[in-house]
């Protein structure tokens, strides 16, 4: 309905705002019976001065503050949430007769009594970004700052909390992601946001954007922030997800971690209301997670379902559940008791290394390695100097440069019988005279132009074949020409070749894809 309109991104704003005290005030009178019910309710946090009558009892300066005050401040935004979504649904419901799907709430402000108004959407929905920029001066001009930093290396922490948005008996998803430029790792992005999706079991992923100009549809153009059309990296990095989340390559986990709410504590938490995203986001890089308003007609679902106890006053507050108070060590030893870690699964948040469930992704932060291994797409995030190897066939060592190298099948067979796959080796891409502040590439100054340079490097791939001795490697352009042949060893059933960004740099500029063909 509202673009990232969720009201506590506005608390400041909205304490300023006159017709906001009214409401507020207005709906304090109707929730006690009187000052003296509201005294009884606040004690010493209501001033004498203050009485909602008179319409002067004042909005929280923190809505999300451990007090009486506060509490009802979070309850009358999730109360304000419900009813203006109401009101919208039933003019394009009824009004219009719109029969499109309804949702709401998409960024970023997200607290456990926002789930009472979620639960009257058709689906729910977030947004994330990665490298983001922050603006230094003013807001959309130069210069700019992102951290430009290894997501893998961080554990790969972005998009974990989007999960907990969700409501598991709901549909859920992602409108708007990005690993925006000129961030070097942008590359890894499509992986690992198509590998949180598939996992997940999330019912669709969009990136924002692919072209904000008209013209970049039909011309080459220089990188921006977030234009796929004007990114050929970026193009690459997204038939990652393409493969893993929308044709399936990557299995939805076949368990889920719950939180639950009481429908009837979320409109009067009689506790401090916790954001929706738990301490231990790390789980949704092992298994489905997402958050459930139950009552009588709608028992909790999920493998392991995790009460949260938000307004019980007859039992004392330490002895009420709150799944947020967990620590990793029992959140680990849960999901063992669960089923959900195998035995070998190498799973240890203290180290921020995670497996999912399914064995089919890893990310092994101390070593700054994501390993993905499923029949049809198979590869990963590689450091210069190291290697990896998955159960697919496809083991990659990164000779030079740190790169995104995947193999995925174009033929629907697994890897090890394809007889036509795509192979992407993805290091950095930038404009020409780009300018910034520092070696880090973290404050850009400016964004220079075409023609677009990608970073030199090289990477050993190796993929087990039973086709192997009739497969043919090309060099690609990025719109999928074919350049030139390159040279490959066969070996013990296995293709081996190096895919190397400037190996024809002089003669057609920077490969970063090849395909593999039996011809």
């Amino acid at each position: 309905m509202i673009n990232e309109g969720n009201l506590g991104n506005y608390w400041g704003a909205i304490r300023e705002i006159p017709e906001w005290s009214t409401a507020w005030n207005t709906w304090l009178a109707a929730r006690y019976a009187g000052r003296a019910a509201l005294a009884a309710a606040w004690g010493a946090e209501l001033q004498d001065a203050e009485d909602p009558a008179r319409g002067t009892v004042k909005l929280p300066p923190d809505a999300y503050a451990d007090t009486a005050r506060a509490r009802d401040g979070v309850a009358f935004l999730s109360a304000t949430e419900a009813a203006t979504f109401a009101r919208m649904r039933e003019f394009l419901r009824d009004n219009l007769g719109c029969r499109a799907l309804l949702t709401n709430m998409n960024g970023w402000s997200n607290r456990a009594t926002d789930q009472a108004a979620r639960n009257l959407f058709d689906y729910a929905d977030d947004h994330f970004y990665v490298d983001h920029p922050q603006f230094l001066q003013k807001p959309w001009q130069l210069p700019s700052r992102c951290r430009n930093a290894s997501p893998v290396a961080a554990g790969a922490a972005d998009g974990r909390h989007n999960g907990f948005v969700r409501l598991i008996d709901k549909p859920f998803a992602i409108t708007e992601y990005n690993y925006s430029a000129p961030g070097r790792y942008r590359g890894v992005g499509g992986i690992l946001t198509g590998a949180m999706a598939a996992i997940q079991g999330w019912g669709a992923v969009w990136r924002f954007a692919y072209s904000h100009n008209r013209d970049n549809l039909f011309q080459p153009s220089k990188m921006n922030y977030f234009d796929m059309a004007a990114d050929p990296l970026g193009q690459a990095a997204e038939r990652a997800a393409i493969c893993l989340f929308l044709r399936g390559d990557m299995q939805p986990a076949p368990h889920s971690v719950v939180i639950t709410v009481d429908a009837s504590q979320l409109p009067r938490p009689e506790t401090k209301v916790p954001r929706v995203s738990p301490p231990w986001d790390w789980v949704a890089w092992i298994t489905r997670v997402g958050m459930q308003v139950v009552d009588a007609q709608h028992p909790a679902s999920g493998s392991l379902v995790l009460p949260l106890d938000l307004g019980n006053p007859g039992t004392a507050l330490a002895a009420r559940p709150n799944p947020y108070l967990l620590d990793d060590p029992t959140m680990l030893a849960r999901l063992r008791d669960a089923g959900m870690l195998a035995p070998g699964n190498p799973t240890d948040p203290a180290k921020n290394v995670l497996r999912s469930e399914t064995g089919e992704i890893t990310i092994n932060a101390p070593r700054n390695v994501m390993i993905l291994d499923t029949p049809r797409t198979a590869g990963g995030f590689v450091p210069a100097g190291q290697t990896i190897a998955t159960a697919a066939g496809v083991t990659v060592s990164a000779a030079s440069t740190d790169a995104s190298v995947w193999v995925s099948s174009l033929d629907g067979e697994p890897i090890a019988s394809s007889r036509h796959m795509l192979v992407t080796h993805l290091t950095d891409l930038q404009n020409s005279r780009v300018k910034y502040a520092e070696r880090d590439m973290r404050t850009l100054l400016d964004w220079g132009g075409l023609p677009h340079l990608a970073r030199a490097g090289r990477a050993a791939v190796s993929l087990k074949s039973q086709h192997a001795a009739n497969l043919t490697v090309w060099a690609l352009s990025t719109s999928g020409r074919r350049l030139a042949t390159v040279p490959a060893k066969v070996a013990d059933g296995k293709l081996t070749f190096t895919a190397d960004v400037a190996a024809f740099a002089g003669e057609h500029g920077a490969v970063l894809c090849y395909e593999v063909v039996a011809e």
